[in-house]
């Protein structure tokens, strides 16, 4: 996903492999990222990562999360 596409508001998730997939039936898991503020000019973006506190993320990081956790962006 594009930086310069993520809005405040949006909830994107962060899609991982499974480590305990033959516990869980599961390849792949999915965590909420709720995007509280952007900064374009210095490419970063206030984020609560699974309703934890809010951390600044930079734009390589928040590259990597997605619109749908169950499909491509």
């Amino acid at each position: 996903m594009k930086f310069s596409n993520i809005k405040p508001g949006m909830t994107l998730y962060d899609v991982r492999k499974n480590v305990n997939q033959w516990l869980d039936g599961h390849k792949y898991e999915y965590f909420p990222v709720h995007v509280i503020e952007v900064n374009a000019i210095s490419q970063k973006a206030l984020v609560s990562y699974n309703n934890n506190p809010p951390l600044w993320k930079n734009d390589r990081q928040v590259a990597k999360y997605r619109m749908n956790p169950r499909g491509r962006t």
